[in-house]
């Protein structure tokens, strides 16, 4: 496989987006996401970081596909699950590395939904305490737009171990409980909850 320049697919997505195109074809999505894969799993960590952002908008823009779904494996998601733990990584490359991961989880890519769909970035993020130990404190980060990230991945996450990975939910849940979350979560001040409240995300995590 040819792999193709992160900036060249960040062109592109410029360019379907100013006319106002739906999505790539199937083909060219493919070969999108294995080529920002190959960046995100490599060393350099400028092209690791770039490609996380590409990806995020990328998701925008290629059709539902169960091909698709399959490429975003367990190695994509160990790479981002790290990036995400970390509580150096600065706000604005969690909140395209957790974004990724709440598309994933929406079920928009996947054509055909099975027990087991979600289950390669579940297990890793359900098992990760340092994930939520980190999540939990970005709640109080100026960054609403990452604050409501935060909030939407975890809320996704619970969603969905709740209907297939019981086992996991409750070791998530008891991990939420252990750095705060809650607590961090509702001591968020008026004006950033009405802010997600008007976003919708304080009834997506309610509903979980």
């Amino acid at each position: 496989m040819t792999t193709i320049d992160y900036r060249q697919i960040n062109q592109n997505i410029k360019e379907i987006h100013g006319k106002k195109l739906s999505v790539f074809s199937l083909e060219t999505s493919i070969s999108y996401i294995e080529s920002l894969k190959s960046y995100i799993s490599g060393s350099n960590k400028l092209e690791k970081v770039n490609s996380i952002v590409v990806l995020a908008k990328l998701l925008d823009y290629v059709p539902q596909s169960d091909s698709l779904q399959k490429l975003l494996d367990s190695n994509l998601f160990q790479n981002l699950i790290e990036i995400a733990s970390n509580s150096s990584t600065p706000s604005e490359t969690l909140r395209p590395t957790l974004r990724i991961c709440v598309i994933y989880l929406t079920g928009s890519i996947a054509k055909t939904k099975t027990s087991d769909t979600y289950t390669t970035l579940l297990i890793q993020a359900c098992g990760n305490y340092s994930l939520v130990e980190n999540l939990s404190l970005r709640l109080f980060d100026a960054d609403l737009r990452l604050v409501s990230t935060v909030i939407d991945f975890i809320s996704r996450v619970l969603f969905r171990a709740a209907e297939n990975l019981q086992d996991h939910l409750i070791y998530f849940v008891t991990n939420l409980k252990r750095v705060t979350f809650f607590t961090n979560f509702t001591a968020l001040g008026p004006e950033e909850k009405a802010e997600l409240e008007r976003s919708g995300y304080l009834k997506n995590i309610a509903i979980s």
